[in-house]
């Protein structure tokens, strides 16, 4: 979980964002803006779905995804995509500040994380002419370790 301190700026900055947009600030809306501001970890919208039903909150996933939407459209939230094709948000302080690398797995989807100052320091110091990047995101696509003993098991009874 993240802390207050970011949950309340996520949420006052989206309510600033909807009003300066004409937009209206509903129970649903302020709900979901609240709950993501507390997840301090990557989430796709149905474990965020999950999430606000365990809490009791009974919230559409048309709204889910609408309010998902404007907050990637304020920014306040970052998407990524891997190669299975679904989507992840995370809070933007936290893609921007995680400086960590996307490990994915090619055989069972997983996705998992490795810091990695190193790499993230090279790649920001590198020059991209007149684009100005406002965060880097590294994705390393491989086999994890369980599918690999998976595998390597697999071949072994193949021989029995």
């Amino acid at each position: 979980m993240a802390d207050n301190k970011t949950a309340d700026l996520l949420y006052t900055t989206f309510m600033s964002y909807l009003r300066q947009n004409k937009l209206r600030e509903t129970y649903e809306r302020r709900v979901i803006a609240q709950t993501v501001g507390l997840l301090g970890e990557r989430f796709d919208i149905d474990s965020l779905t999950v999430l606000l039903e365990s809490k009791g909150e009974h919230i559409s996933r048309a709204t889910v995804y609408n309010t998902i939407s404007l907050l990637v459209k304020a920014m306040l939230v970052v998407r990524h995509q891997f190669d299975s094709g679904q989507y992840f948000y995370e809070v933007q302080s936290a893609a921007r500040n995680s400086n960590r690398l996307h490990l994915i797995c090619t055989t069972c989807g997983k996705v998992s994380n490795m810091r990695s100052n190193k790499i993230v320091r090279e790649v920001s110091e590198m020059k991209f002419g007149t684009f100005t990047p406002d965060y880097i995101t590294l994705s390393v696509y491989g086999i994890c370790s369980k599918c690999a003993k998976r595998s390597r098991r697999d071949q072994l009874n193949l021989f029995k």
